[in-house]
């Protein structure tokens, strides 16, 4: 049996970040004033890029380490989810859903369950593809008590991914198990294909020669906050 062809890389993630609120917007102005930041440093797996890339998606692996505001050291997860446009049809805040990172890890025997999306919030027509570079890198975070969204949201923020976290995850890319140089060039376009393909859906509606926007996003106005009033 031929071993499915799987890609991965490294990618970090930091921003201001605050206990005891619910909101990722709060939690980020919050975390500014108090200098309260969270880094999430994660490696992606995904163990079969045909199957993440086509109709079936299977989601990718998350593992790494996370450093949490007032707790000295790297707290270890595994088992983490990334989800990239996991559904056309989904919607975050009135707007597209880029994606999404699930993991769970344990702090002094209590577990703590953190949900992150990236989103396309619902802007005016022509301002909208601007955003594009803000929309992947942000990530709007909740942190939940428990194994899962069940438990209550014991704190909040927004974590975004610089210029050069994008490009040192650009260099950590690989393809482990490709049968040779084209295999690995095909795992790598798939990839890619999906990345573009998802936000040209996304994005190329609001442009000005495509007609008007998708039903029930604003063609004027100023633009709509992120998911939790991120900004």
């Amino acid at each position: 049996m031929t071993t499915p062809t799987s890609l991965t890389f490294r990618e970090k993630m930091s921003g201001p970040f605050a206990m005891g609120v619910t909101s990722p917007g709060d939690g980020a102005r919050q975390g500014r004033l108090t200098d309260w930041r969270f880094v999430l440093h994660a490696v992606v797996v995904v163990d079969d890029v045909r199957a993440f890339t086509t109709g079936q998606r299977t989601p990718g692996r998350l593992t790494g380490e996370v450093e949490l505001p007032g707790v000295q050291g790297r707290i270890p997860f595994t088992d983490g989810v990334f989800r990239l446009f996991p559904d056309p049809r989904a919607e975050a805040a009135g707007g597209s859903l880029l994606m999404e990172y699930e993991l769970t890890f344990h702090h002094r025997g209590t577990p703590y369950h953190l949900t992150g999306r990236k989103s396309a919030p619902p802007r005016p027509a022509l301002v909208a593809p601007v955003w594009v570079w803000r929309d992947t890198t942000t990530l709007a975070v909740r942190l939940h008590r428990g194994n899962g969204t069940d438990g209550e949201v014991a704190g909040a923020g927004v974590l975004r991914l610089g210029a050069g976290d994008l490009a040192r995850l650009l260099a950590s890319v690989r393809t482990p198990w490709a049968d040779g140089v084209l295999d690995s060039g095909q795992a790598l376009g798939a990839y890619a294909r999906l990345f573009t393909q998802g936000l040209a859906r996304t994005y190329l509606p609001y442009l000005p020669w495509a007609g008007k926007p998708p039903a029930g996003k604003p063609a004027t106005g100023k633009p709509a906050a992120a998911e939790g009033g991120v900004v």
